[in-house]
């Protein structure tokens, strides 16, 4: 992998950042560190489609069961975390409200497969019901080797990734100081999170329940 001048993407991070909240300077943060690998193809895909299946669940649209039943018959079974079949096998309806957050990290990791082509509209939530093209496999009927095997998807450029993940690891900082300050946040703050979050999956090998998401710091 070549070498990615960190310095530059945290200044282009700061003067975007300035244009959509101005009142306090965040440039002290520093820049991200450089140990980075990039996740495979297949493996965002398989990903999202397993995160695509909670979040129908949580939506109420695929019942838990059947959810489990379509993975485990498509042999998808070993790509579902544990917390993943704790919540298809136990989840109540608070569980259900905190996983239709997921639908930003599917939403995230389609951008990555220059499925999704803005991720960069930081006011507005994604929509689950834009598109056939963001969201391909609502059917538990469908033949999951139809988005999982599928020729045309292209992985962005780690500068992309890179970038995606600085700027967004800024404005979690900036949610989580203005919480601790009692100031309202120009950015949803769930939102930040599960992108974020996603984000640091595509840029680490560790299983997606071990994601480390606390500060810029991580």
């Amino acid at each position: 992998m070549r070498k990615i001048n960190l310095v530059n993407i945290k200044t282009e991070s700061d003067k975007r950042i300035a244009t959509i909240w101005n009142d306090y300077d965040f440039s002290f943060l520093p820049a991200l560190d450089n140990s980075f690998q990039i996740r495979s193809e297949q493996e965002i895909k398989v990903r999202a489609f397993i995160l695509a299946i909670i979040v129908q669940v949580s939506f109420d649209i695929v019942n838990p069961n059947d959810g489990l039943e379509f993975i485990c018959s498509n042999n998808l079974e070993t790509f579902l975390t544990d917390n993943e079949r704790w919540f298809l096998e136990n989840a109540v309806e608070e569980d259900k409200i905190n996983e239709t957050w997921k639908s930003e990290c599917v939403y995230t990791l389609l951008w990555a497969l220059s499925v999704v082509d803005n991720l960069e509209d930081f006011s507005d939530l994604c929509d689950l019901n834009a598109s056939e093209k963001g969201y391909p496999f609502f059917d538990t009927d469908t033949d999951p080797d139809k988005f999982l095997k599928k020729p045309v998807f292209k992985v962005r450029s780690v500068v992309e990734i890179i970038k995606m993940l600085d700027i967004y690891s800024r404005l979690d900082y900036i949610c989580d100081w203005c919480k601790i300050n009692n100031l309202e946040c120009p950015v949803d703050s769930a939102m930040i999170y599960e992108r974020r979050y996603a984000l640091m999956w595509l840029t680490q090998i560790v299983d997606w329940d071990s994601v480390e998401c606390n500060s810029i710091y991580c």
